[in-house]
């Protein structure tokens, strides 16, 4: 499903490029050919604009870096940069999921333990998709339980915006580089930066 919604945004992005006008004229494939006009779109960004809601692109990035560069022109610099890697051999109900979806075998928590690092790289490895899912169903109760909610890792303190990436590593594991920006230690900020510029001054 995610391969045929991907194809599709693909295909919809080159349509749309192929209509766009130049010169007051529509783009034709006798064009499309030409290596000095393919430079031109290229060197004015055109050839990779439609590709904005792509996923992953250069200009899909492109665009997330200028939210990232507007979040901290508007709120200030964040409080955290937090990175947050899968640990999936050390997450025994992850284990358990994985024994009964690939080998229709039920298993306790103890037995997912007392699995050997072969049997459980094996299990992972077969099923990435469910381990991904695991892992964002971990990092969203993160967000939602310790850092939202009062009584979490910052107390009667707010975490008021965030942003992340999810990257995948070699082995096909996920892990999140993310920008925390909480309202106590956004004050406090502003705080020491007017306090630098007294110095200064």
């Amino acid at each position: 499903m995610f391969k045929k919604s991907f194809n599709e945004k693909v295909r919809n992005a080159v349509q749309v490029c192929l209509r766009k006008h130049h010169s007051s004229s529509n783009i034709t494939a006798e064009q499309a050919r030409n290596p000095q006009f393919l430079r031109s779109i290229i060197n004015r960004d055109e050839g990779y604009a439609v590709f904005k809601n792509v996923c992953s692109s250069s200009s899909y990035w492109k665009k997330k870096r200028q939210t990232v560069v507007s979040m901290v022109r508007q709120i200030g610099k964040c409080s955290f940069f937090v990175t947050l890697s899968a640990a999936e051999n050390k997450w025994p109900e992850l284990l358990v999921t994985l024994t009964k979806l690939l080998r229709r075998k039920n298993i306790t928590v103890e037995e997912a333990e007392n699995l050997s690092f072969e049997e459980k790289t094996y299990l992972i490895k077969t099923d990435p998709v469910t381990c991904m899912r695991h892992f964002d169903h971990k990092y969203r109760e993160l967000l939602n339980v310790i850092l939202k909610r009062k009584g979490g890792a910052f107390g009667e303190r707010k975490l008021t915006e965030y942003l992340s990436r999810l990257e995948f590593q070699m082995r096909d594991s996920p892990h999140s580089h993310g920008l925390y920006w909480v309202k106590i230690l956004q004050n406090l900020s502003k705080m020491m930066n007017l306090l630098s510029l007294c110095v200064v001054l």
